[in-house]
């Protein structure tokens, strides 16, 4: 006698949306980026503001490091941090550099400086004979903001780029110098109450202070203040509040403050760093208390370096406390304690060309801040003036050339999902799943002009010494 058939119940197991979060917040940048395209429910997770947040912040504090990359701005390519803590003897064959195209065709691939970064976006600073441009830019996403310098950049003195908490955007510092006179620029960005992105330049100061030599254009945010080592007759740090908007001066290491060689600033175990080198080897000096100007203690001595090295930069430290250091903005090397010798990683150097390089995350965060990203590209061409926003399918809005406000209207057209072979080299369409396009809404939240009023600045100034 046959068995009757058993009836299977089909069933369908869902996760809660809970669920896939913890997963999804284990993953990698790239991957993400792919797995938004999987359907709706994983797009709406990661492209949350929460889900950016706490995946950024799971990035900061990973113990391996897994997603911090070194960025070298010449030749363009990213180095995985974590193929430092390989010994090079050995697995030097597995330290991988991966070259990144340049965000905008027309950028100079020798005359480009970095910034600064934070929160995975980039900062840099490109220009050719027609252009003179800052670029702020993920280069996971490939989005990116520019915006034309306010000054020839023939002046461009020291910058920093990063998080203003007081405004919860990015600011953008940037000194200008003529006849040792130095004045500051700033480029904010913030949401207003309707939800309109606000880039704007404001010139901050007429005369900063005097100097004859930055040793390390790119600023050190530490404590609220961006910091620069600088020289003028002695050495010193110049500090800059960005809460109140002050310069103030903090004395060098006694060590170095009168014979005046180089030095360069840093984060290290949680105080401010500065390492020089006032005889045959480079020393490591912080500060324990900021409160106390001239509490700079001397922590190490660096030994093994090559004779004619003159500037060490500190790039970050492995879990065993080696230093991931650039000497003399030609080489990477790590820094063994053990054996107290240092080993290249990477020279970046071309026809002795020098480059820069940088610490930075891989991040979902994007430039455009709480601005929609449009489908199409709704540039302004007519306007010389323009700071620009553009992602994926490009975003731009108008600028007043009075006082360089940029605009961006409240809602505008979006495609469901995002182009993904502009986030992967050779992928197509087909790999991907169909996307929606709303072609017939029209843009809202824009007034007949574009532009809005620009607020009262806050000025202040410093006398040279």
């Amino acid at each position: 006698m046959e068995e009757p058939q058993r009836k299977i119940a089909k069933t369908e197991e869902k996760f809660s949306s809970a669920i896939y979060e913890k997963i999804l917040l284990r993953l990698e940048v790239k991957d993400l980026l792919k797995f938004k395209c999987v359907c709706y429910d994983w797009y709406d997770i990661i492209s949350s503001t929460r889900f950016v947040q706490r995946h950024l912040e799971l990035s900061k504090t990973d113990p391996e490091k897994h997603l911090h990359r070194i960025f070298v701005v010449y030749p363009l390519t990213t180095i995985d941090y974590r193929y430092f803590g390989f010994h090079i003897e050995r697995r030097w064959n597995k330290i991988i550099d991966k070259p990144f195209r340049y965000p905008i065709e027309k950028m100079s691939r020798v005359d480009t400086e970095i910034i600064g970064s934070c929160d995975g976006l980039i900062c840099l600073l490109s220009g050719g004979v027609n252009e003179q441009i800052t670029i702020i830019w993920n280069p996971c996403s490939q989005e990116l903001v520019t915006s034309p310098l306010p000054f020839d950049r023939d002046g461009v003195g020291f910058y920093w780029f990063g998080r203003d908490n007081n405004s919860n955007g990015y600011k953008l510092l940037l000194s200008s110098h003529y006849d040792k006179n130095y004045t500051l620029y700033e480029l904010s960005s913030n949401s207003n109450s309707n939800g309109q992105g606000l880039y704007k330049w404001r010139k901050r100061t007429n005369k900063v202070i005097c100097l004859t030599r930055v040793y390390q254009k790119t600023g050190t945010f530490f404590n609220g203040y961006v910091h620069w080592p600088c020289s003028q007759n002695r050495n010193f740090v110049v500090c800059y509040d960005l809460s109140k908007a002050k310069i103030r001066v903090l004395p060098a290491p006694d060590v170095i403050q009168h014979n005046n060689p180089c030095f360069s600033l840093g984060v290290l175990d949680g105080c401010l760093s500065a390492i020089c080198k006032p005889h045959d080897n480079f020393e490591i000096w912080v500060i324990k208390n900021y409160s106390l100007e001239k509490s700079w203690t001397r922590l190490m001595e660096l030994e093994g370096f090559k004779i004619n090295s003159k500037f060490l930069k500190l790039l970050g430290t492995l879990r065993n406390g080696d230093l991931i250091v650039e000497v003399d903005h030609t080489t990477l090397e790590r820094y063994y304690f053990k054996g107290k010798t240092p080993r290249i990683v990477k020279t970046h150097s071309i026809n002795g060309i020098s480059s820069d390089a940088i610490t930075y995350v891989e991040s979902l965060i994007s430039p455009l801040g709480t601005i929609q990203l449009s489908p199409e590209l709704l540039s302004v061409k007519e306007d010389a003036d323009l700071i620009s926003i553009s992602g994926l399918f490009g975003l731009s809005g108008k600028t007043n050339p009075d006082d360089q406000l940029f605009k961006v209207p409240v809602k505008v057209p979006q495609k469901k999902y995002s182009r993904m072979e502009d986030y992967f080299d050779g992928s197509s369409d087909d790999d991907y799943c169909d996307r929606v396009y709303d072609d017939d809404e029209e843009v809202e939240g824009e007034d007949s002009d574009g532009f809005q009023e620009a607020k009262d600045e806050t000025d202040f100034s410093m006398s040279c010494d």
